[in-house]
């Protein structure tokens, strides 16, 4: 038997230093060696994309996931129909193993498999889906996402919200857990990764890292004589600026675009955020209505060199005839440290060769907009955040030993725990490049 406890966002820096001061107990006691261990990812460094590869033993090229939306679309999801390959459950099932699946991205609509599965964040119910549906009741009072969509302020219900939320996953996966004997057993916390946005470098931040170790000894004392792995999708870094790529590249002459207005002012998107909070349900309702009538749109000229950037502005598209102009223009650009080119960082029919992945410089976020080019972190009519995703400093950790290190797919190793064969997985070099 084998489970495995994902833990959205745990930095490596932080994960260490906390268990060298003795302030996470449950994972250190946890690794076979006392010791945390990084594994190696691919661009970009998003949930969606970083997940599915954990979970399918292959790079995004392959399973086609790079975003939790659809490429050129603010307001479509991508769900699990769109993973182009079987995840490691999907595996398992086959082999007769009876499998339990909560919170991982890019699970809902919730397929069928030999055991149960709940599905994660995106969602389009805020209780939450279910395979077999029978199973949703047996969950409840069960929370999938924090109501953070429409917040534009840090304070004290935010983080009572994240608690709430994570006590709520953690309690009805130990129910699920006891409730039959499973071989398997895949769950994804995300409190991390939530607070790392808002509270990178504040102790508030080390507290949520405490209750999770708590979370992983509750698990660990049920799951005694099981094999676990404890692993993080990417770490985080501080960030002091916000940088504008749309309007950088704008003014280089890189994009024709026609932005226009934001429809609706921001002290009327405040006060709909909140009565939006009387509206708990739906969640693909709230995204709609938010990115759709509260944001400024963009429309891109059809002959623009570059035509379309991601949601989360880490990775964009520009024409193949302009491509290595626009490189060389990204790569001398002060606030980006990393300017790699999707056909060299990836393979597989589902990596576009006009991909070009994004990596910020120290302290700087990417991010989409117009109007300006940078701006500092402490303006809070943006966003409130003070942390962003860095590519690297993933944790892995657990009583299996000699994990190996650059694997960035846990399918062979879950397959080999349970003495299934799979030979699916890839490798990545220190650099980022193929095997």
């Amino acid at each position: 038997m084998i489970g495995v406890i994902g833990i959205d966002g745990a930095d490596l820096d932080i994960t260490r230093r906390m268990i060298e001061r003795g302030d996470l107990p449950n994972m250190e006691a946890l690794s076979y060696d006392g010791q945390v261990h990084e594994i190696k990812t691919y661009l970009p460094a998003m949930s969606a994309s970083v997940w599915t590869t954990y979970t399918t033993g292959v790079n995004p090229g392959r399973h086609g996931i790079f975003d939790f939306f659809k490429t050129g679309s603010v307001t479509e999801l991508r769900t699990s129909v769109d993973v182009r390959v079987p995840r490691i459950w999907d595996i398992l099932s086959h082999h007769g193993k009876l499998c339990l699946v909560m919170n991982v991205p890019l699970t809902y609509p919730p397929r069928p498999i030999n055991g149960v599965l709940v599905s994660g964040v995106m969602s389009k119910h805020n209780d939450g889906d279910t395979y077999p549906p029978e199973y949703k009741s047996l969950i409840q009072p069960y929370v999938v996402e924090p109501s953070l969509d429409f917040e534009k302020s840090v304070g004290k219900d935010i983080v009572e919200e994240m608690y709430q939320v994570f006590n709520l996953r953690v309690n009805a996966f130990l129910r699920l857990l006891t409730h039959t004997r499973y071989d398997f057993f895949f769950v994804v916390f995300n409190i991390i990764d939530r607070g790392s946005h808002y509270y990178y470098g504040d102790e508030e931040l080390e507290k949520m890292y405490m209750r999770v170790d708590e979370a992983v000894g509750d698990i660990s004392e049920v799951c005694e004589g099981w094999d676990l792995l404890c692993v993080s999708d990417h770490g985080f870094r501080r960030i002091h600026t916000y940088f504008f790529i749309e309007e950088w590249l704008r003014r280089r002459g890189f994009s024709n675009v026609t932005v226009s207005s934001q429809i609706i002012p921001n002290f009327v998107i405040r006060g709909l955020s909140r009565i939006a909070k009387i509206i708990p349900r739906d969640r693909e309702l709230h995204r709609k209505v938010y990115h759709r009538y509260f944001q400024k749109r963009s429309e891109y000229h059809p002959e623009s060199p570059v035509y379309f950037y991601s949601n989360s502005s880490r990775y964009l598209l520009c024409k193949h005839k302009e491509k290595d102009r626009v490189l060389d223009e990204l790569s001398s650009c002060q606030y980006i440290k990393y300017t790699i080119s999707g056909e060299k960082h990836l393979n597989g029919p589902y990596v576009e060769p006009e991909t070009v992945f994004l990596v910020g410089a120290d302290g700087i976020e990417i991010v989409r907009g117009f109007g300006r080019v940078t701006v500092p972190s402490t303006d809070h009519t943006f966003f409130p955040t003070n942390g962003t995703h860095r590519w690297g400093g993933a944790i892995c950790l657990g009583n299996i030993k000699n994990i190996p290190e650059t694997d960035t797919s846990l399918s062979p190793i879950l397959a080999r725990s349970l003495d299934i064969d799979y030979d699916g997985f890839e490798i990545l070099d220190r650099e980022g490049g193929r095997k």
